[in-house]
């Protein structure tokens, strides 16, 4: 299990990434990205369905992208991100 400290800068990334304009959220356009070779790594929730770990995944190996199971679940992802919704996978491009 990761130290507090550790789910501080997991998040203190998200916030970062969203600012920037380097995120990339949701499910068909994570994977779209993945297929086309725009992204470079991957954030998952830890509740994340269990199909799209596995697609994701599979895609990432294909193109060697990294994937990070996060401690933060897809509620918890959405109140970072700042929308109304959750949000189960984050796609890191640049």
């Amino acid at each position: 299990m990761a130290t507090k400290q550790d789910a501080v800068k997991q998040i203190q990334q998200i916030k970062e990434l969203i600012a920037a304009g380097n995120a990339i959220i949701g499910k068909n356009k994570v994977l779209s990205g993945l297929k086309d070779g725009s992204i470079n790594k991957i954030l998952v929730a830890k509740n994340a369905p269990a199909e799209l770990l596995s697609d994701a995944k599979y895609y990432a190996k294909l193109r060697d992208v990294e994937v990070e199971v996060l401690e933060q679940d897809n509620e918890e992802l959405g109140i970072i991100c700042k929308k109304n919704f959750f949000i189960a996978i984050i796609g890191v491009t640049a």
